[in-house]
């Protein structure tokens, strides 16, 4: 798939979080729409097809997760990337079961963000207790 024509939908609460993504993402010729919330997300989500969605874990209302289930329901083939600052063996469980490959831990690097959105494969990170606060998780399944 081109740069230009992949889509991409950032779901964060953060407003300047937010913002700050999408500006980089979209300098790099990528079609970027953005939601504050799960249930804003949803309501694009039925209007419109995505190639990726990268969403919060922590958010008011429905979670990063709920929202991946629902999406999932949604179109089974979009691909979802969990960014959290709560990376526990809990939340990347339920992240597996529900289909998401690549969880994220905030604050994300600039180059993770970009290589995610480019539909790069990311090494897995390995650290004691298995999980760094700045690198990338990457979870096994079949990549």
């Amino acid at each position: 798939m081109e740069t230009g024509t992949r889509s991409i939908l950032f779901v964060d609460d953060d407003q300047k979080y937010r913002r700050l993504l999408t500006s980089i993402v979209a300098d790099s010729g990528f079609e970027i729409c953005q939601a504050g919330s799960a249930e804003e997300a949803l309501v694009i989500l039925g209007g419109k097809r995505f190639d990726l969605m990268v969403t919060d874990l922590l958010m008011p209302g429905l979670d990063g997760l709920e929202l991946a289930a629902l999406a999932k329901r949604l179109d089974p083939g979009l691909e979802i990337v969990l960014a959290t600052g709560a990376v526990s063996p809990e939340v990347l469980g339920e992240a597996s079961s529900i289909g998401i490959r690549t969880v994220l831990a905030k604050p994300c690097r600039v180059e993770d963000i970009l290589a995610v959105v480019r539909g790069e494969t990311l090494p897995p990170s390995t650290a004691a207790g298995g999980i760094e606060s700045r690198v990338t998780m990457r979870m096994a399944l079949g990549r």
